[in-house]
């Protein structure tokens, strides 16, 4: 039926992209167990036609459109008594219609029986706003229209000349049309994104002010550096606290030692009510820089000497770093070899 339509398959070269994906997935999984429930039935795919066109035709909170506006420029059209008419009348072309159908409104009703429209009528349709139109033309595109019609005149008719020129025109107006719409869409999307953002900074702005020295704050630990069942925030007390510009930044210290980096107020989070005992008690005068990978390689429970093992063996003796410092093998150590018998 389309033969132009292709498939594309493999891994997706946007992950980004692929995320999208997967939440419009999402969201229709939800949408189709709403109508199954509503329904009671069992049959998802008696509802896909339903779910899918609901979603395609409500307005979206972000950018005030439905996303079917946005796609094809123009409101969804199910009227079925209006394509009824057309097949009725064998109208098999968009210019055998009297109204194009990027003009029409949704209310509007077509008659078909007055289709016959000669070349002569057809530029009299030509208002005020499509002459406007015209003029807003970039010279380039001028230039080419021009250079067509002039082809045109010397091997066809005079009609097929102007029929020609209200093709274009209707190509102009759906344009114009399309851009409305993705303009509007596109300035409710932006206002919203920048009216998070603003509160966002808010937030930041305020929670920065909240945070002072001395108090205790954890930093997330990277995948790479803790297990799935290792602490996921490595706790610190904040030693200074500098303002640059319009950004403050801290400096932070574990009971291993002072980070060497700068931190700023998005990497952080309170832990006031849950700071560690340990942590209160430390002299941090006397703790020495460290980095924030060595940190946390000492703070997480699978690897307290700081290091993970790579043994080809069964990891049975004290060869093993883990076996030596009594702490049990994780799944950062050889996680592809299953014989370790320092596992817990």
């Amino acid at each position: 039926m389309f033969p132009e339509m292709c498939f594309v398959r493999g891994r997706p070269r946007h992950p980004q992209s692929q995320g999208c994906v997967e939440r419009a997935n999402g969201i229709l999984t939800v949408a189709l167990g709403k109508w199954m429930s509503t329904n009671n039935s069992d049959r998802w795919s008696e509802g896909l036609l339903s779910v899918v066109y609901g979603i395609n035709t409500r307005i979206s909170s972000v950018t005030k459109t439905t996303p079917f506006e946005v796609m094809f420029g123009q409101p969804p059209r199910s009227d079925s008594d209006f394509w009824k008419i057309v097949k009725e009348h064998n109208v098999e072309d968009e210019d055998q219609l009297p109204t194009a159908v990027a003009e029409a409104d949704d209310g509007r009703a077509v008659d078909i029986t007055s289709c016959t429209l000669n070349s002569n009528e057809l530029v009299d349709d030509i208002d005020s706003d499509i002459n406007l139109l015209v003029k807003k033309l970039t010279d380039d595109a001028v230039d080419t229209v021009c250079n067509s019609v002039t082809d045109l005149s010397s091997s066809n008719s005079h009609s097929d000349i102007l029929i020609c020129h209200h093709r274009l025109t209707l190509l102009l107006v759906y344009n114009h049309h399309y851009g409305a719409i993705q303009k509007r869409a596109t300035d409710s999307y932006l206002n919203i994104a920048n009216k998070k953002r603003e509160e966002y900074d808010a937030h930041l702005k305020t929670k920065s002010e909240l945070l002072n020295i001395n108090d205790c704050v954890g930093v997330s630990i990277n995948t790479v550096d803790r297990t799935n069942t290792d602490a996921k925030l490595l706790p610190c007390l904040i030693i200074s606290k500098e303002k640059k510009n319009d950004d403050i930044t801290f400096r932070l210290a574990c009971k291993f030692g002072k980070l060497q980096n700068s931190y700023t107020v998005e990497s952080l989070i309170d832990l006031k009510e849950a700071c560690p005992a340990d942590l209160k008690t430390i002299d941090v005068e006397e703790l020495e820089d460290i980095s924030f990978i060595e940190a946390c390689k000492l703070y997480v429970r699978s690897a307290v000497n700081g290091v993970t093992c790579d043994c080809k063996s069964q990891c049975a003796t004290k060869h093993c770093p883990c076996k030596k410092s009594n702490v049990a093998c994780s799944t950062k150590c050889h996680s592809k070899r299953g014989q370790c018998k320092n596992m817990q």
